[in-house]
């Protein structure tokens, strides 16, 4: 691959296969979105970053920021146990996907919109970390600390106004995990790109019932 700009047209031909091999009556669940499945894609949208400290800045645009592919960094799924019990869910209304061409709608695309109804909560002043791989902040109305992971390096010391919003989660026997995604605002109205994740174990979360009840529901478009 001589450019970031053909990741998705690198795997395409391996996509298109994986989806022939599905069957007939079962295809359109498996519909292919810029990088991740229909079928699956809850689980897909909680990719992160794999970095040594250091992170790429984010690329021109070649998918959405939702997708893996809008990255310039390796990138793994983070999944909880699979004797968790799922406790929250994001409701997906539609997903977008615009190829270059519908002749070839596994491989580069134009634009993708996912819109969701989900629960969220508005952050400001996030600090950036020095490294420009995190950014810290402290919830205003429980004074719960935290480090966001972001998706690409931003500059360190800037502050950002971000949103989050909860993707999945799962309840074990012990323990708790909420799939977070960190959003934020294009400046239009409910819509937002990607620029980071978050996954806390609530044990680690002191009032976290109190943190928890602070998300609100709205109705939102990533793009």
């Amino acid at each position: 691959m001589t450019s970031g700009l053909d990741k998705l047209v690198a795997i395409a031909a391996v996509a298109e296969t994986f989806q022939r091999l599905i069957p007939i009556q079962e295809r359109r669940r498996w519909r292919y979105l810029a990088g991740l499945w229909e079928q699956t894609l809850l689980r897909d949208l909680v990719w992160s970053p794999e970095h040594s400290g250091v992170l790429p800045a984010r690329p021109p645009y070649r998918a959405p920021s939702w997708s893996w592919a809008s990255v310039d960094c390796h990138v793994t799924v983070v999944a909880a146990p699979a004797s968790f019990q799922k406790a929250t869910t994001l409701v997906v209304h539609d997903v977008h996907v615009e190829p270059q061409s519908w002749d070839a709608r596994f491989g580069a695309i134009v634009e993708a919109r996912l819109t969701v109804t989900g629960m969220t909560k508005d952050i400001s002043d996030c600090l950036v970390t020095a490294g420009g791989i995190n950014m810290s902040f402290v919830d205003p109305d429980t004074k719960f600390m935290g480090i966001l992971g972001l998706d690409a390096s931003e500059p360190g010391g800037s502050s950002v106004s971000v949103t989050l919003l909860q993707v999945e989660g799962f309840k074990g026997s012990s323990d708790s995990y909420e799939m977070i995604l960190v959003l934020r605002s294009t400046g239009r109205p409910s819509e937002y790109r990607r620029i980071g994740s978050f996954f806390p174990n609530k044990r680690e979360i002191h009032r976290w019932s109190e943190w928890d009840a602070s998300f609100t529901k709205r109705t939102i478009e990533i793009i």
